[in-house]
C-alpha cells in the first residue's frame, strides 16, 4: 500500500461540521500500518446534497463529477486505500474510483 487518502467534504460542509469523520478514521489506520497519508490528491468540487434520503440511482447522479484528482503523476502505479466514513449503497466510493482508473489508461 503507497497511499492512505480519505474521501473529502465540501470546503463549506466541513467547516459547517467542523470535521471530516473519514479523515480521523485514516488518521486511525496510519498510526497502525504506517502508510503515508495524502489529503492533497484528491478534493471535493461539489457541495452535494446529503445522501441520506435518496434512492440509490439518485445517491450515484448525486455523487458523479463531485470528485478532481490533483498530480495525477503521484498515483500512477500506487496501491491507494480510500477510507469513507459510512457505506451505504457505494455511489460515493464509485465515483471516485472511476477517477483513479483513469490513470491507467
Amino acid at each position: 500500500m503507497d497511499y492512505i487518502i480519505h474521501v473529502p467534504l465540501h470546503q463549506k460542509k466541513e467547516k459547517l461540521r467542523g470535521y471530516n469523520q473519514s479523515k480521523y478514521i485514516v488518521m486511525g489506520i496510519q498510526e497502525i500500518v504506517n502508510i503515508k497519508v495524502n489529503n492533497k490528491l484528491l478534493i471535493r468540487t461539489e457541495n452535494t446534497d446529503s445522501q441520506t434520503r435518496k434512492k440509490r440511482f439518485s445517491r450515484w447522479e448525486n455523487m458523479m463529477n463531485s470528485f478532481h484528482l490533483k498530480q495525477t503523476n503521484q498515483l500512477q502505479n500506487k496501491h491507494i486505500l480510500l477510507v469513507d466514513d459510512v457505506v451505504t449503497t457505494g455511489a460515493t466510493l464509485e465515483a471516485v474510483p472511476n477517477m483513479f482508473g483513469e490513470l491507467q489508461e
